[in-house]
């Protein structure tokens, strides 16, 4: 699944930024997934999904935790044919995959997309503004540079 193009609606996009943006307006972090239907080498997302998280927020910064609920839970809610293709998360200032990022696999396979959003989304960046990771097994998170994004994220 390395290396896949993918198709976002706009509307989960903005239903995704307004999430975070609403979270962000308390200091918090927030993380939502985006679950789509995958034919390589392209992949439409259909679907937000934010599980049950509480946000962190302590004298040594800020983060967000997925309740164990919600891992359980994240299998079954899954309608035929999808499955979770993104991570998509706000980080208070700049946008950059932290080592609790890296170490925090909710999404764990090949090709696994990782988004950082900047500034607790504090207006609606476009995804090149982001920092975006892919999930290569064995190696760990590969940023992405700007011209991948823009070549691989296509909003409809």
């Amino acid at each position: 699944m390395l290396g896949l193009s993918y198709r976002v609606p706009c509307a989960l996009l903005s239903r995704s930024w307004s999430f975070l943006r609403d979270r962000g307006t308390h200091g918090c972090e927030g993380m939502l997934l985006w679950a789509g239907k995958s034919e390589p080498p392209q992949a439409t997302l259909t679907r937000l999904v934010i599980p049950a998280q509480t946000a962190i927020k302590t004298r040594l910064g800020v983060c967000v935790a997925m309740h164990e609920s919600a891992q359980h839970e994240m299998p079954r809610s899954l309608k035929s044919g999808e499955q979770y293709l993104i991570r998509v998360h706000s980080h208070p200032a700049r946008a950059f995959h932290s080592e609790t990022d890296d170490e925090n696999l909710v999404l764990s396979h090949d090709g696994a997309i990782s988004i950082v959003v900047p500034n607790f989304c504090n207006r609606d960046y476009v995804l090149a503004e982001c920092a975006v990771f892919e999930y290569c097994f064995g190696s760990g998170w590969r940023a992405l540079f700007r011209n991948e994004i823009v070549k691989r994220f296509t909003l409809l």
